[in-house]
């Protein structure tokens, strides 16, 4: 494939029941120069139960003698496997060290191998099927994540089980492209699984590079200088926060009684004095106009909080 532009596309379950390959977005291997690009794509979901060499992945880079450009992509492996012996990726890139450009993309994988042998199975944030040195990369300003308990990082050499080598972290993974010094490894803080825009607060906000051409984000907003990582731009909460609470005795007391609040949410809970979160209740058989007001008091942490009335 030479000349195709892949833009602004959302993709979600790239899912694969049987034991052969998936991919996201596959672009295969082109032996007539030309320039291809792949920018603002979120895909989520994406794992297979790969066998005798078949992986899953997001993105898939054939190489050849085209070059590609890769900018402002979210992708997300995720789920259980339940025969993998394959690894699954976020990207790779195959061929034989193509000419491919890489930034200001999410990696993210937190595929897990839930009932199969877990023979070779990983999960890696990128793949590269050929061996370093990768003189023909220029990759800065991405995030690489994994996660559970199949979490393995980066690869290069090979992209099958048993053969290549293994990268474990970011600072190995400057060595092996000769890049990255401005790239991350944290998480994201996708709103969800299928839902790819950064929550507020999310690491990936203005820590992309400016220069790639890429003015406008997924949801049409202008980018920002410097603009995010990922496919979307503008970070957003949209998952609502967790409450629960140990209801009151519906019995007389002798003393005041207790009752314990949890707030639960990932961008945070305000904990400033004056603002924090309240709690309504009423007592006896009073009318619903005839409510109580209480501040929400021993607050613990941000990310889960504690009160007493």
């Amino acid at each position: 494939m030479i000349n195709a532009t892949i833009t602004d596309n959302i993709i979600d379950s790239v899912r694969g029941a049987s034991t052969f390959s998936v991919a996201g977005i596959f672009v295969a291997n082109a032996t007539n120069s030309g320039t291809n690009l792949l920018a603002n794509n979120a895909i989520s979901n994406v794992a297979t139960n790969g066998t005798l060499g078949d992986f899953g992945t997001g993105i898939a880079i054939g190489g050849g003698a085209v070059t590609t450009n890769i900018y402002n992509n979210s992708v997300s492996a995720s789920g259980t496997l339940t025969s993998a012996t394959q690894p699954n990726y976020a990207i790779v890139i195959a061929g034989a060290n193509p000419v491919v450009t890489i930034k200001n993309n999410v990696f993210y994988n937190s595929a897990v191998n839930g009932g199969g042998t877990g023979l070779g199975v990983g999960a890696y944030a990128i793949g590269f099927g050929y061996a370093t040195p990768l003189s023909n990369l220029t990759i800065n300003n991405n995030d690489y994540f994994t996660t559970g308990a199949e979490a393995k990082f980066a690869k290069t050499g090979s992209l099958a089980s048993g053969s290549g080598a293994d990268v474990a972290n970011l600072a190995a993974l400057q060595t092996a492209t000769a890049g990255d010094a401005n790239s991350i490894s944290a998480d994201p803080l996708f709103n969800s699984a299928s839902n790819l825009q950064p929550q507020t607060g999310s690491p990936v906000v203005g820590a992309g590079a400016t220069g790639t051409g890429i003015t406008t984000d997924v949801s049409c907003n202008i980018r920002t200088s410097p603009p995010a990582i990922g496919a979307y731009d503008v970070a957003a909460d949209n998952t609502p926060p967790v409450i629960t609470y140990t209801a009151l005795a519906n019995t007389l007391c002798a003393t005041a009684p207790t009752l314990a609040v949890t707030i639960t949410d990932a961008s945070g809970v305000n904990v400033a004095p004056g603002t924090a979160p309240r709690m309504y209740y009423r007592k006896g058989g009073a009318a619903a106009s005839q409510m109580y007001l209480e501040t929400i008091q021993l607050i613990t942490t941000q990310l889960s909080t504690a009160g007493n009335m």
